[in-house]
């Protein structure tokens, strides 16, 4: 809540900050006021209400299907794109410019 410094503006009134006790050494962010992107995005998730978080939940379960699917499709093609270039790289005779 302080970001460090041990208090925190309220109402236009500094107030001790309830987190570090006016320590400024946060527990999550360690005074930086920074608490982590995972902790930012959990926080946001949670304040949705119901039908948010199921559309959230089946946005990523879609991104998950889509990288599965599309990792199905591409690692045999960049494999054969390999395989070509590796081809092409060792029929050409020494010679040839």
């Amino acid at each position: 809540m302080c970001s460090g410094s041990g208090s925190y503006l309220e109402n236009g009134n500094y107030s001790e900050c309830t987190e570090c006790y006016g320590e400024g050494k946060c527990p999550e962010c360690r005074g930086t006021g920074n608490r982590g992107l995972f902790r930012e995005y959990w926080n946001f998730y949670w304040s949705l209400d119901y039908y948010e978080r199921r559309f959230a939940e089946a946005g990523v379960a879609l991104l998950v299907l889509l990288a599965v699917t599309l990792w199905q499709v591409m690692l045999p093609f960049l494999g054969f794109a390999v395989a070509v270039a590796l081809y092409l790289r060792w029929s050409r005779s020494k010679n040839s410019l």
